[in-house]
């Protein structure tokens, strides 16, 4: 019983998530995730000599490695996360539209061999732009200890 609660939990922690359950989030479709690796780490700091990239946490957080599929007309519905996210694309074409301002949303387009990092709290939204699944390999920083490695929030009127 306790191996398949814990299969529960980190498959679920690997789907966008609504907060207290609130009805208003926007679900994913077309999404399945696989749990590659998950680890707590302690508070620390990091810093290359020449200072360029810094990386810490001031609380112990999950580290969560997944491998995330997209099928043809997929998206992972609107979602923010709790730290940066560093993203590849191995396959497929993903659009990623993220709210710029209170009255604005700019998208981009990754294929295959392409790297980006979401933000934390940029709110945004995956969608496969393709013909072929999207398959993306995702490390999730700062996720809450056993926690959702993202939180789905409503569909900000001004995107779409």
């Amino acid at each position: 019983m306790r191996r398949i609660a814990t299969l529960v939990a980190l498959v679920g922690a690997s789907i966008p998530s609504t907060s207290h359950g609130t009805a208003w989030a926007t679900p994913s479709t077309g999404l399945t995730p696989v749990i590659l690796a998950r680890g707590t780490i302690a508070p620390f700091r990091s810093q290359t000599r020449s200072k360029d990239f810094t990386v810490a946490g001031r609380t112990a957080a999950d580290v969560v490695m997944a491998q995330i599929t997209l099928a043809v007309g997929g998206n992972t519905g609107w979602h923010i996360h709790h730290g940066p996210v560093l993203a590849f694309v191995k396959s497929g074409h993903l659009a990623v539209t993220r709210v710029e301002s209170a009255s604005g949303c700019i998208t981009r387009t990754y294929g295959p061999g392409q790297a980006f990092v979401e933000y934390p709290d940029m709110v945004h939204i995956g969608r496969n732009a393709g013909t072929v699944p999207v398959v993306l390999l995702a490390t999730y920083t700062n996720v809450p200890v056993r926690g959702a490695t993202a939180t789905s929030v409503p569909v900000p009127a001004h995107c779409r």
